[in-house]
């Protein structure tokens, strides 16, 4: 089941370093995983077996809740948030069902290049997971390697944050001259800063 799940991760990189390097992830958090990628159809048929396999009778409540309501209008709502409020008390985040934080592997480090929607990126920080997070949380902080970025001011428009999941791989080589060129600027702007 976990492999069905891990594939559907779109980054490359982190499915296989998933398979080669498994990590234990609960019921909800592979949930998570599911509600983000997997299509509806497949995202149904998905949920319903991890409800099979849930530990609780409250997990098995909000997938069924949950599955209910994407077979009806094509994605959780209302009630499955009330099931989750009410069954899953707790004081701040996740504010809403299936955004467990997952902890997922941080493969890619301050410098390195990364791919993502046939842009590239520089990345400038890496996930840092608080109290305070979810799993939109587990993301990169990057600049978009085909922005203009020729002050400390461009930066901000430039900026980006990336999910985990959906980082990919690039080398240098897979550069094009304006974000070859990008790419020398921010360095030199960021050992500036």
């Amino acid at each position: 089941m976990i492999n069905s799940i891990i594939a559907l991760i779109p980054s490359k990189r982190l499915k296989e370093y998933l398979l080669d390097h498994p990590i234990q992830l609960s019921v909800l958090q592979q949930a998570t995983i599911v509600s983000e990628y997997a299509a509806k159809r497949h995202k149904i048929k998905l949920l319903k077996q991890l409800a099979e396999i849930a530990d609780t009778d409250s997990e098995k409540t909000l997938l069924n809740t949950a599955i209910a309501e994407i077979k009806k209008t094509g994605y959780t709502g209302e009630e499955s948030n009330r099931i989750y409020a009410s069954l899953f008390p707790h004081e701040g985040f996740p504010l809403y069902p299936f955004l467990e934080v997952c902890n997922l592997p941080v493969l890619f480090h301050q410098g390195d290049l990364i791919g993502f929607r046939k842009h590239h990126y520089y990345v400038a920080g890496c996930p840092v997971i608080t109290g305070n997070c979810d799993f939109t949380d587990e993301c990169y902080y990057c600049y978009d390697l085909s922005v203009k970025i020729e002050s400390k001011e461009d930066l901000f428009a430039a900026h980006e944050h990336i999910h985990v999941c959906e980082a990919g791989y690039i080398s240098i080589e897979e550069l094009n001259e304006k974000e070859n060129n990008g790419l020398q600027c921010l360095r030199k702007l960021l050992a500036d800063t």
